[in-house]
């Protein structure tokens, strides 16, 4: 196997960052306590009767499960946890809150992790032990035949394949900074997500979680496919995420997919604009709300925070304020599962409500994106030198007889990651990416300065016509809002992988021949203030956020060399590229 070195700038995790996963995977759940505590006030916390038991599910592998009730009274509504980080002990504080809110609680360690039987195997078999577990709480005497579903991340990605597959046995659920396709997290645009694909897959390997954050980009080596042992972290998992580059018959089991009908309750989406699955939340609204049951689409809602996947407010050197604050927020989720459990009054929530960056409010619609927002473009422009902060220039006119612009993507001198929607939460948030105007690979083509304030209230896209001398190349976007000073705030970006710029079949490209690619940017809720200056970085690589593209007809997974590429951008009258917002009136 051989080594990449000088794949990219130094990309360094303290090794403070993650010590145990699993405390990282139950931050949020510590937040949600936090939050819920001030519900019943100090010492208003029973004790609670405690069981552990073992579930047998279809096939007869017995999960392990702790039971929480309330010390008198009965049957209860049930509320289910499902963990790969372990369940804890008869300690659990979330646990001890919702049976002072009374009631129920079932906190599950999933398939092959901690004291449950079974082969971990990540993501594939939530939806049938899911429904399992539905249905074996439904059959208890303490539990009143009402289910609720709880949790974020992993936990709420459990929550949509058990609400897909138990149907109408749930009766709500909370899926809270996650997908119901994950599948679309590892990959975007057919690149996959290094950063976390690698440091959570590499810390999570077996029975339980490891003790650090699993993958260290500074030792990055060729093949992908052999990273896991290459970094001394064999998982049984991993070629298959590599492998399985695709939207296939591995992921769908792993996916609400073709299966939106089945899910019957409504549901509370919680997401976060820097959150990893930010994006994803937003795909998942759409699709519970045009595609689910009646009341799933009727009663579910939606609110989108300022957070990265830790619910912080404060990232990169700005603070969106206490409104942002997560902790006040948390304790709608008890209020949520009171009306729908028990009846009783529920959240104060609009159908959706969005935390808007630059002015740092909350908004409130009856849709998203908003029912008023209107498609709005940005072409870009150019004297044929936008490399480097030159001429390039972001415009609502059309294009014209333009020269292209061209850069060399350096396969020993990629493009780094400098925030955005990633994980580790640290890294998260609205970076300066001002510093990628010095780089000759990298192409900015900026606005005037707005002479009013600009709401960007939906969808982010763009349209770039590439031609390079290889087969292959990743198309790089970052979204910036610049102020006056100069600096950069990332909004969003997202990358795509040119031979699957029309599906999951490779289609290569041309020397000479021009091929639009469009990159997503998923969404957000921002104004782009008077004066300010909107702008869009166009590169080949993102790392380590993406796996490198080795620029060539080998299988990605497989290739050994990774290659450099010459790579220009037209943006003529018969091939504009531009930048797709929705913009709020």
């Amino acid at each position: 196997m051989r080594r990449t070195r000088n794949v990219g700038p130094s990309f360094r995790i303290p090794q403070s960052t993650f010590r145990n996963l699993a405390v990282v995977g139950m931050l949020p759940l510590v937040v949600l306590a936090a939050g819920c505590a001030r519900l019943f006030g100090p010492g208003a916390l029973p004790p609670a009767e405690t069981t552990t038991q073992m579930v047998a599910m279809r096939d007869h592998v017995r999960l392990a499960t702790d039971v929480y009730l309330p010390k008198t009274g009965g049957p209860f509504p049930a509320i289910l946890i499902r963990t790969p980080y372990g369940k804890g002990n008869e300690q659990n504080i979330v646990a001890r809150l919702l049976v002072a809110a009374g009631y129920a609680v079932a906190i599950q360690d999933v398939r092959g992790r901690y004291d449950s039987e079974g082969e971990w195997a990540p993501f594939i078999h939530e939806g049938p032990d899911g429904a399992d577990t539905v249905d074996w709480a439904r059959g208890q005497r303490w539990c009143d035949g009402k289910i609720g579903l709880f949790g974020m991340s992993y936990f709420g990605f459990t929550q949509w394949q058990a609400a897909t597959a138990a149907g109408a046995h749930v009766t709500t659920f909370t899926p809270s900074v996650t997908t119901s396709r994950i599948y679309d997290v590892l990959y975007r645009g057919g690149a996959f997500h290094l950063l976390l694909g690698a440091g959570w897959g590499l810390a999570n390997p077996g029975r339980r979680s490891g003790a650090e954050f699993g993958f260290n980009p500074a030792h990055w080596t060729t093949p992908l496919l052999d990273l896991d042992r290459s970094q001394g972290k064999p998982a049984p998992f991993w070629a298959d995420w590599i492998r399985h580059h695709s939207f296939d018959d591995y992921w769908r089991p792993a996916s609400s997919e073709g299966r939106w009908e089945n899910i019957a309750a409504p549901a509370l989406l919680v997401g976060g604009w820097y959150d990893i699955f930010g994006a994803d939340t937003l795909a998942d609204w759409r699709k519970i709300t045009t595609q689910a049951g009646p009341r799933a689409r009727r009663e579910s809602k939606l609110v989108m925070g300022p957070w990265n996947h830790g619910f912080s407010r404060n990232m990169k050197g700005v603070d969106f304020g206490g409104a942002a604050d997560f902790l006040p927020f948390a304790k709608n989720y008890v209020l949520w599962f009171n009306e729908f459990l028990k009846g009783e009054r529920g959240p104060d929530l609009p159908r959706v409500r969005v935390f808007t960056t630059g002015i740092d409010e909350w908004q409130d619609y009856n849709d998203w994106p908003p029912p008023a927002a209107r498609a709005q473009r940005w072409n870009f422009h150019s004297g044929g030198h936008a490399e480097r902060g030159g001429d390039g220039e972001l415009l609502p006119a059309g294009p014209g007889r333009e020269i292209a612009d061209g850069f060399a993507h350096d396969a020993r001198n990629l493009v780094p990651t400098l925030g955005g929607a990633i994980f580790p939460p640290e890294f998260a948030g609205p970076a300066d990416v001002a510093a990628y105007s010095k780089r000759a690979d990298v192409l900015a083509y900026t606005s005037q300065e707005l002479g009013a304030d600009l709401h960007l209230a939906g969808k982010i896209s763009a349209v770039v016509w590439v031609e390079a001398d290889t087969p292959d190349i990743d198309v790089a976007v970052t979204l910036a809002d610049v102020a006056p000073n100069g600096v950069a705030r990332l909004l969003v970006d997202g990358l795509t992988r040119a031979r699957f710029r029309n599906g999951d079949n490779p289609e290569w490209l041309a020397p000479g021949q021009p091929a639009a690619v469009t990159v997503d940017l998923g969404g957000m809720s921002h104004v782009v203030k008077r004066g300010h200056r909107l702008r869009v970085y166009v590169a080949a690589s993102n790392f380590p956020h993406y796996a490198p593209n080795p620029c060539s007809r080998e299988d990605a997974g497989a290739a050994r060399t990774l290659n450099s590429s010459q790579v220009r951008v037209l943006h003529d009258g018969e091939h504009p590229s531009y930048l797709a917002v929705d913009v709020h009136p």
